[in-house]
Order: C-alpha cells, then structure tokens, then sequence
C-alpha cells in the first residue's frame, strides 16, 4: 500500500492523463471547434477541470477519513495495551503497601510481646532469687543450731552463733585486731547512720586483766554520717543476749546492677546484770536475737562495705571466762 502522499500525487496524475486522451478523442474526431462553439454545457472544458478537482477531492476525503480511523483504532488500541498494564501496577503497589503494614504491625506485636515476657521473667527471677536467699538462710539457721547443739553436748569453751543477714560483702573478724587477746570482751558500741538510718558499727574491747588495754575495732561500713551514738558498758560488765533486726534492700552497685540484700539495722546488747543498752535501730525490719545460758559475749565477725550485711557473735563460757 503506498503512502498516502504518493496515493494522491498518483491519482492527480491518472486524472490528468483521463483529461488529456479525451481532449486527443476530441480533436481525432474533428469535432473540437464545433463542441467549443456549441451552447452544450456538458462538456465544457472549465466543467471538466472542476470535475477533475471535484475527482481530486473527493478521492482525499475518501482517503482522509480513512487516516484519521486507523489513527483513532492505533489510539484505541493503546489504551486497551495500557490501562491494564496501569491497573495491574495500582493494585500491585496497593498489596505491597498492605503488605509493609501488616509486617510492621506483626513486628510491633512481636516486639510488646518479648517486652512483656522479659518483665515477667526478670519478676520471676527475682522471686526466686528472693525465695532461695530466703530458704538458704533458712537452711543455714537450722544447720547452725544443730552445730550449737553438738558444741554443748561436748561443752565447748566457746559457741560459733548464727550468721545473721547475707554473705555478700568483705569478711571482718574483731579477734584478728593486733590488740585482741583471750582476756578482752566485747562490751560497748559506736554507731554511725545515714539519711536513711542504715549503720556502721565499731566495738569497744576491754579487758579482764588489768595489764591489758582496752581498744576499739575498726569500723564496719562506710556510713560516714557526724551523727554518732556511742555507748559503752561499766567495766567487768559482761554481755549475755544480743538483739537487732535485718531488713531487705535493694542496692544500686556501683557496676551498674542493683541486688536487694538484706541489710543489719539495729543492735542491743543486755547485760548479766540486766543492764540495756539503747536500741540502736533504723528502719524496721525482720528481729533476730541470740542468747546461750552460761555464755557470755566475747567478739563479733561479719561481713560489710557500703553497709554491714551480716554479724555473727562468738560466746565463751562465762565460768572460764570471769
């Protein structure tokens, strides 16, 4: 099919040529000046230009129209092509959007979720922390009964008492002071506080010779609080009962991590002669007291640093010991 530039150049041309063989009849025939001359307006040549013209144009608007309709098909045809292709790309865009959401949702739902499993495990862990201190101090108080009672029944000369609070901390032992012998006793308390009423404590130690000083112990704690109490019994005057209270608290560590350890709060001593001394004690908590008969108090180890977390009394028999 020829373009329709060519169609129409080609059509004028084979109209031209229509033209020119009928003028050539004409004047074979001989009949030309007769036809010019005649008043018949059929074949006037003017006529026939316009009607090669008309020809002309009437073969274009066959020709246009049928441009413009394969234009428009093209037109039609490439929408059809496109619009799916434009729908398809909407929904698709429109699921990964969906998608995203419901993966982010998931993962919000995922993440509360460890969150709130973490809590409950740290909660648990803590009750069960809580309750094994709880069992071994227990467990320990019952061991050291029964080693109480065997050292009476081979009547020991000296009594180990119960560990009273927690294992955390440094060890301290009074009898390792320099100045400690056999004949010194613990009779007397320096007491030292904070804002929140937990103690440091130093001890006094006198002696029952008289070629023996008394001197007092090193402190045990680090409160270093100016408020003081400060108690000492009259010499000679010797210890029988020890009563004080422990209570747990949770301690930030310097290390980042926080334990709650149960904290010695409070002391009072009585003595052989009935004689108290002042309670030294802060925030209540749980009461604890230590009596053995025929005993009386001799020195006191334990363990402390930012506060004392555990004392333990050691007796001598009152008999050997006067």
């Amino acid at each position: 099919m020829l373009p329709l530039h060519d169609q129409v150049v080609q059509d004028q041309e084979e109209d031209k040529s229509v033209s020119q063989t009928f003028l050539q009849q004409i004047n074979n025939d001989g009949n030309y000046q007769n036809i010019v001359n005649s008043n018949n307006t059929n074949i006037n040549p003017l006529i026939i230009t316009i009607e090669n013209k008309n020809l002309l144009s009437s073969k274009s608007k066959e020709i246009q129209p049928s441009f413009h309709e394969s234009f428009r098909i093209n037109k039609q045809s490439l929408i059809i092509i496109i619009l799916p292709i434009l729908i398809f790309g909407i929904l698709m865009l429109i699921s990964i959007i969906k998608i995203t959401d419901v993966y982010k949702s998931d993962l919000k739902i995922k993440y509360d979720y460890m969150l709130e499993e973490k809590n409950k495990n740290n909660k648990i862990i803590q009750l069960l922390n809580e309750t094994i201190l709880e069992k071994n101090q227990q467990l320990q108080q019952v061991n050291d009964q029964l080693t109480l009672l065997n050292k009476k029944k081979y009547n020991s000369l000296v009594i180990e008492g119960r560990e009273f609070g927690s294992a955390h901390g440094t060890h301290f032992d009074d009898s390792l002071h320099p100045h400690f012998t056999s004949s010194h006793y613990l009779n007397g308390i320096i007491a030292r506080d904070n804002d929140d009423d937990l103690e440091s404590y130093q001890f006094y130690y006198p002696s029952s010779s008289d070629n023996q000083d008394m001197f007092i112990s090193e402190r045990h704690g680090k409160q270093n609080s100016s408020f003081k109490k400060d108690f000492q019994f009259e010499n000679y005057e010797k210890i029988q009962r020890v009563e004080g209270q422990y209570l747990n608290k949770t301690i930030a560590f310097s290390n980042g991590t926080n334990l709650t350890l149960p904290i010695i709060t409070g002391l009072q001593f009585y003595t052989t002669k009935e004689h108290a001394s002042p309670s030294y004690a802060g925030e209540e908590g749980e009461m604890f007291e230590e009596e053995y008969e025929e005993y009386t108090l001799w020195y006191v180890t334990g363990r402390s640093d930012q506060y004392i977390y555990q004392l333990q009394f050691y007796w001598y028999r009152t008999s050997d010991i006067d």
